[in-house]
């Protein structure tokens, strides 16, 4: 069992850090790192500084997880006031904060366990749904829809219709699906999916749409396509360094004299400037092969010539040097990912035709999908979320609702924060919009980038990453890792953090949701015997593998210590 010298695990600052109720955090909490009793032992430590228990709100993703919390809070109040002190120390701290709540339960008459409802502590899509029964008429649903796991068949209900809508129409929209249809090669199923895969993520694009002036739509999104381009080749040239800069320009300015004494038209030739798309692209392909991995020798294709001039041997063993160098930098090698693909900051006429045609076709199919909501009486999770939003009103011009709330909740916990979609990522920011340092409200996100599996959800884990490093509008949070686990056994551990870390980029980056491999540390003792068995089938074998898996399941009754 490996612990600090003192007998506690290696992140016990860490876990001591979050208990704080004055401070917000953003805490990384990978599988059996304990996460559930931290956030159990941070909702203690909040309703026992609270006036009232509904000051307190702690949101998770599913019905199991709430529940499970809810439960869990239950029964450390009933430990507190029933049961004697237990020895572990983590039960003692849970014990302790439990029995602090018991307290100011009984001194404040809040009744939790005759009244548990008073407890906070909701799914996601619980909240979004009261918001939206407390303003119908604002939130634009008459009644309470039935929210639906799998909305594709309504979002196809939708497009068909839309589709054969404008089939015969003669107007703008008529001519947007023309210029669609014909940049798809006449493929109406390809137009079909086309609009369908956008409907599921309105929430993401939808509020960019919505402006009357074409040319001011345009200005606007070229100039967030151009911060994009910008951003990556920065951080390209963050990672690459300034002294491995300096020389990959030079050696790229020799090439491109090269290239063009060969009639060669690469963008190198045309274009010197580094902060240019087309030549950091080109820059590129210099440097990688086809495959994105770094060259091992270079040729006259690349700008390097075989031939004995001095200039050209000293230039060529310069190049070799450099990439012998950035392949001993993972880091720096790596960095030319962020050039990979980069869009040019500009769109050209035809670019601009197609965008501007699914600018026209996009906000119509979602009023056709408004009507088939009102018509099967489902929605998905995006229109309960933008509904919940709505409901609350703009955060300059707030509705009762928002001001109700902003005076009510102290205190937000969320769990499994990777999973957020664009649309709670904004509901959250309007929740916390009237927050202001010092006031004593607090924000507590907990989640394991690693684990983020609701993309089907339209889960957007880059919000995560964007959150650890800037925070939210209104709300700066301090990053904190939980690194012990408590669940697995040693070897386990080990064989995880020895075969996970190739999988997984070598840095973060929010804008492709790329999330690096966090490595754990075991508390439980390693066991005797290997720690992982892979056993390989050749094509489907159902019956050899239903007898391996049998077969295990007998081993491990027979040994309960290896269940660990």
């Amino acid at each position: 069992m490996i612990k600090t010298q003192d007998g506690c695990p290696p992140d016990i600052e860490a876990r001591h850090d979050a208990l704080d109720p004055h401070k917000s955090f953003i805490v990384q909490a990978p599988a059996g790192s304990g996460k559930t009793e931290l956030l159990i032992q941070r909702i203690l430590t909040l309703l026992a500084t609270c006036e009232r228990p509904e000051e307190v709100m702690a949101i998770t993703f599913t019905r199991k997880a709430a529940g499970e919390m809810k439960a869990r809070l239950l029964d450390a109040l009933d430990a507190a006031e029933n049961s004697a002190q237990p020895e572990s120390e983590h039960e003692r701290l849970t014990w302790d904060r439990a029995r602090r709540v018991v307290e100011r339960d009984h001194q404040l008459e809040w009744g939790l366990v005759s009244n548990p409802s008073r407890l906070q502590v909701m799914t996601i899509d619980s909240l979004c749904s009261r918001l939206v029964k407390r303003m119908p008429w604002l939130s634009r649903f008459g009644s309470s829809p039935q929210i639906t796991d799998d909305p594709a068949h309504l979002y196809r209900q939708a497009v068909e219709a839309l589709l054969h809508r404008m089939d015969g129409d003669h107007g703008v929209g008529g001519e947007a699906f023309e210029i669609l249809l014909d940049h798809l090669e006449n493929r109406l199923p390809r137009v079909r999916d086309l609009i369908v895969d956008m409907l599921a993520r309105r929430d993401q694009w939808l509020r960019h749409v919505l402006v009357d002036d074409r040319d001011q739509q345009r200005a606007v999104l070229e100039q967030n396509l151009e911060g994009y381009t910008l951003e990556r080749i920065n951080r390209f040239k963050e990672e690459i360094g300034p002294s491995l800069l300096d020389e990959l320009i030079e050696l790229s300015r020799f090439a491109a004299q090269q290239l063009a004494l060969q009639g060669d038209e690469s963008l190198l030739t045309v274009i010197e400037d580094v902060d240019s798309a087309p030549y950091c692209c080109a820059l590129s392909k210099m440097f990688r092969t086809g495959k994105g991995e770094l060259r091992k020798t270079v040729t006259k294709g690349q700008g390097f010539p075989s031939n004995k001039e001095p200039e050209c041997v000293v230039m060529k063993q310069r190049m070799l040097a450099l990439l012998d160098r950035l392949r001993s930098d993972p880091i720096a090698a790596g960095a030319f990912d962020y050039l990979e693909n980069l869009p040019d900051p500009t769109y050209s006429e035809n670019q601009w035709q197609i965008l501007d045609a699914l600018l026209v076709i996009l906000p119509r199919a979602v009023v056709e999908l408004s009507v088939i909501f009102t018509a099967t009486g489902q929605v998905d999770f995006v229109e309960i979320s933008g509904a919940a939003r709505r409901a609350l009103g703009d955060i300059e011009q707030p509705e009762d609702l928002l001001l109700q709330l902003d005076s009510r909740i102290q205190h937000i916990l969320i769990d499994e924060f990777q999973d957020t979609s664009h649309g709670q990522y904004h509901l959250l920011n309007q929740l916390t919009a009237g927050w202001t340092p010092g006031d004593g409200r607090t924000l507590f996100v907990v989640g394991d980038p690693m684990q983020s599996i609701y993309r089907f959800r339209e889960a957007e884990v880059g919000l995560y990453l964007r959150t650890k490093a800037i925070g939210l509008p209104s709300i700066r949070l301090t990053p904190l890792s939980l690194t012990a686990n408590f669940r697995s056994q040693g070897n386990i551990v080990d064989w995880i953090n020895r075969i996970c870390p190739p999988l997984f980029p070598l840095r973060e980056d929010a804008a492709r949701g790329a999330v690096t491999y966090a490595p754990a540390v075991a508390i439980r003792p390693k066991l005797d015997g290997p720690a992982v068995e892979v056993v390989c089938f050749s094509d489907r074998q159902d019956e050899q593998e239903a007898v391996a898996i049998v077969e295990t399941i007998k081993s491990l009754q027979n040994s309960p210590q290896k269940i660990r």
